[in-house]
């Protein structure tokens, strides 16, 4: 404890800089891979650390050159296995500094999802697209099957095509790609939401009170484009408009 302490009376602005940033570092590493598998093993890893050091505290030797081996080889097992949540993780960091270049991503992002929308309208094709924010959304992308694919117009239609096994529920869109499909989201207990809607809007709604998603929903009945955010749902939108407010969307991530 004392030596502790003798630690911190000898700290400089340098130091206290140097801890600040590294702590940093750790916080968005954290951030980026709290909604993957790779958070799983991640703790798996530190468990089997801890468990490591305690072993050479104790004096177990045997126990803790047996748990040192089975971590290390850990590590390189999970870089094999997660290759592709690393490549995201790559690529979220590569488009911090330089959102710029990635603007045509983001519009090739909008018209994909647009194309989709205004075809399901045309044909009332009942649908959910949920756009993930800040907010992590790992319980819902639980209850659906997991895609992990880039934004397609023909993909999106091939899932939300009746008859097929992903149609029923909503596409998750994380990070610009469709992560999962046919997941189950909440429903609002909103009493003053109009009674004409169907369960596709409650549960539109029911997801932006409790996060921070855009919910894009087509009316099967209908055909009518709306969505919602922060609670509130935004009925009867022109394709323009639509279109107009997921530029605005992913031009201010």
């Amino acid at each position: 404890m004392y030596k502790i302490f003798d630690i911190l009376a000898h700290m400089n602005l340098l130091d206290m800089g140097d801890i600040l940033i590294v702590a940093y570092i750790f916080y968005k590493l954290f951030m980026l891979i709290k909604d993957t598998r790779a958070l799983q093993v991640l703790k798996g890893l530190i468990v089997i650390i801890i468990g490591t050091f305690l072993a050479r505290v104790i004096g177990f030797e045997t126990l803790s050159w047996l748990l040192k081996g089975f971590w290390v080889a850990g590590l390189v097992a999970a870089v094999v296995v997660f290759q592709p949540e690393l490549r995201s993780i790559l690529a979220k960091i590569g488009r911090g500094p330089f959102k710029g270049i990635f603007l045509k991503e983001r519009i090739k992002v909008v018209e994909e999802i647009t194309r989709t929308v205004k075809v399901f309208a045309k044909r009332h094709t009942g649908t959910l697209i949920v756009i993930q924010q800040k907010v992590g959304l790992g319980n819902v992308i639980e209850t659906g099957t997991i895609i992990d694919s880039e934004i397609s117009c023909d993909l999106l239609q091939t899932i939300f095509m009746s008859g097929t096994v992903l149609h029923d529920g909503a596409v998750i869109i994380q990070n610009n790609r469709i992560i999962a499909a046919s997941c189950l989201l909440p429903l609002t207990v909103d009493a003053d939401l109009s009674r004409v809607l169907g369960t596709r809007h409650r549960a539109a709604v029911g997801l932006s009170e409790v996060s921070d998603a855009v919910v894009i929903v087509v009316s099967e009945e209908t055909g009518t484009i709306s969505v919602a955010k922060d609670g509130k749902l935004l009925r009867d939108l022109e394709l323009t408009t639509l279109g107009k407010m997921l530029m605005e969307l992913y031009q201010a991530k």
